[in-house]
């Protein structure tokens, strides 16, 4: 199965923690009340960020006071959600790293699609590169990064029958960026933008015949009512970011913004263990595994019976590959000479390989 952190046991523990230590920080500051949106409804990101948010405003008394509400609730699309901080719709959002990367080419850097198979690896790239993002992002568009974290192994789910990585040539696949689109191209299928609502509609259609999403985001999406194969294939970890509004993040008394920080840190080890944790149940339970625990996620997960595709080595090879030759120069050449320069330094001597920009 998916190789994880060898951490995973502690993440079912560490949102009890964060609640508890919070009647042993600093609350001496002004009452604070602000605003969150969150990721796609129902998927990892979403379910923990109300999750932490939600039981913290309740340990503080009522000194912290937070509403977090999903992009799919209000309405609006990936690419718009950190802006929501920017403009001070929100004073905090939160969203895939990729959806962001039209605008700032940085945030790609952290995943390039195809070449972090697993978490360990993930974890080490994210702590090198996650410098150089929140300085480009604060020169960019002005809003804050405050940090990121990995939701889940993003896999191939299909609904006809595949044996395998050659089984995906001239297949329709949904993809959610222009990253992972040329990947998927590169393994010579048909790379398709669907918005996550459209595709359980779009599988049972036939419209496209195969999706990536997170091991649990397409289980706790229904995606096997319409999937009948489920490819274990991991294209990448889907980070998400979380932005502040930079005024009002700065208007903050240190002390509150200490306490947000502090909260945040917590939610964002939190995410990473449990990326860890439910990547191989979010595979289990929806291919009727035995060591399936549906109540691992925050969640509950369901149990399904699809197809389980074997992987081998050398088809995540050939993902690696692919990405190498072609999603890393498309990301060289969309950052610029200097980002190169500085994820060869960082990510590339990490990963072993070099990304060169025309």
């Amino acid at each position: 199965m998916i190789k994880t952190m060898s951490r995973i046991g502690l993440g079912v523990v560490l949102t009890a923690a964060m609640a508890v230590s919070a009647s042993a920080q600093n609350l001496d500051f002004k009452p604070v009340s602000f605003k969150i949106i969150s990721g796609t409804l129902g998927t990892p990101g979403d379910i923990l960020m109300k999750k932490v948010w939600n039981d913290m405003a309740g340990q503080t008394g009522g000194k912290v006071s937070v509403r977090v509400q999903s992009r799919t609730e209000l309405g609006l699309k990936g690419p718009e959600v950190y802006r929501m901080a920017k403009l001070g719709v929100a004073e905090v959002s939160s969203t895939a790293m990729q959806y962001a990367g039209g605008d700032l080419p940085y945030n790609d850097g952290v995943d390039i699609t195809g070449l972090i198979t697993d978490m360990e690896t993930g974890r080490k790239v994210a702590d090198a590169w996650l410098p150089y993002i929140k300085k480009n992002t604060t020169e960019k568009v002005g809003v804050e990064l405050l940090g990121l974290f990995p939701i889940v192994a993003q896999v191939v789910w299909c609904a006809v029958p595949i044996s395998g990585i050659d089984d995906l040539k001239g297949k329709k696949v949904r993809v959610s960026g222009v990253a992972l689109g040329k990947l998927i191209n590169g393994l010579g299928a048909v790379a398709t933008t669907i918005g996550f609502r459209e595709v359980v509609p779009s599988l049972q259609r036939k419209v496209i015949d195969c999706a990536v999403t997170g091991t649990t985001s397409g289980n706790l999406n229904k995606w096997p009512e319409v999937a009948t194969h489920l490819y274990p294939l991991v294209t990448g970890w889907a980070f998400q970011g979380v932005y502040a509004n930079k005024k009002w993040w700065a208007g903050l008394e240190a002390n509150a913004r200490k306490f947000i920080t502090d909260t945040f840190t917590a939610m964002y080890e939190e995410g990473w263990e449990r990326a860890g944790l439910e990547t191989n149940h979010g595979i289990w339970c929806s291919v009727g595994d035995k060591r399936c625990d549906v109540n691992v996620p925050l969640k509950p997960l369901k149990k399904f019976n699809l197809k389980l595709v074997k992987k081998s080595s050398s088809d995540q090879d050939k993902v690696s590959r692919v990405a190498e030759k072609v999603v890393l120069p498309d990301f060289a050449k969309r950052c610029g000479k200097a980002c190169a320069t500085d994820w060869n330094n960082s990510v590339g001597k990490i990963l072993g390989v070099k990304a060169v920009a025309p």
